[in-house]
């Protein structure tokens, strides 16, 4: 590879990523994705970390899911049995809402039979008309996950083929604390991969267009018959029109 060729192979190069809500009430509530990148502070000095390019690279390309709401939720064993209790003067949400927003996951999906795995339902989905992974991790520059009882457990999908919603997974190391989530609290980074050495994305909110809802049909639920969606790539890709993405 001749030098042109490798300066041309880490030149950034724009990818367009659609983000959306799969909700039909209460989207008021919901923060905008914001790039981790816009919410540093100014660097005390030339010397601050918010300097290093090494830094300012990563941190560039991930952009941060906030909590929409405030919750306080507990997880209590007895004779081997886990039960997750919700409220206290944390919550700021209603029950039925938690209700349908909260879930302790079968024992069968844990990783350790004495960590429990909560997930939060979230209603944010990513799409994009090119080949692109999109990695879900935990949002390691933001301190409040330093009070979490547990770890946070990412993931990683090609939102080109499977622009499902995203979950907020939990493994609850020390259930004897309370996993306790305020509003505005960032609760997940995201970031995005291409077939391109260097890619930066091009993040807007995108518009629910009838094509999109009709394909996003055919994702929901999927496990509820199957237990592998990712075995459902090659029809999903099949059934998929050229073009799913349209800037609102």
């Amino acid at each position: 590879m001749t030098l042109k060729n490798m300066l041309q192979s880490i030149v950034p190069n724009k990818i367009d990523i659609g983000w959306g809500l799969d909700t039909e009430e209460a989207d008021f509530v919901f923060y905008n994705p914001e790039p981790l990148f816009s919410s540093r502070q100014k660097p005390l000095s030339s010397l601050a970390v918010q300097a290093c390019p090494a830094v300012n690279n990563l941190e560039k390309d991930f952009w941060v899911i906030s909590s929409p709401f405030s919750i306080e939720l507990k997880c209590v064993e007895e004779n081997g049995t886990f039960e997750l209790l919700s409220g206290g003067e944390n919550t700021r949400v209603d029950l039925n809402v938690l209700q349908n927003s909260v879930a302790l996951e079968p024992k069968t999906k844990w990783r350790h039979d004495k960590k429990p795995i909560v997930q939060i339902y979230l209603p944010y989905f990513f799409l994009s008309d090119k080949p692109c992974y999109m990695s879900v991790i935990a949002p390691f520059c933001s301190d409040n996950i330093c009070r979490w009882p547990g770890v946070f457990v990412g993931g990683k999908i090609p939102i080109h083929i499977w622009p499902r919603t995203l979950n907020f997974a939990f493994e609850w190391v020390d259930t004897s604390k309370p996993l306790v989530i305020k509003r505005g609290d960032p609760l997940m980074y995201v970031f995005f991969s291409t077939n391109s050495l260097c890619s930066r994305p091009n993040v807007f909110e995108l518009e629910m267009t009838e094509e999109l809802k009709k394909y996003k049909k055919g994702i929901k639920n999927v496990l509820k018959y199957t237990s592998s969606a990712y075995s459902l790539f090659p029809t999903a890709l099949s059934r998929r029109p050229k073009k799913l993405l349209k800037r609102k």
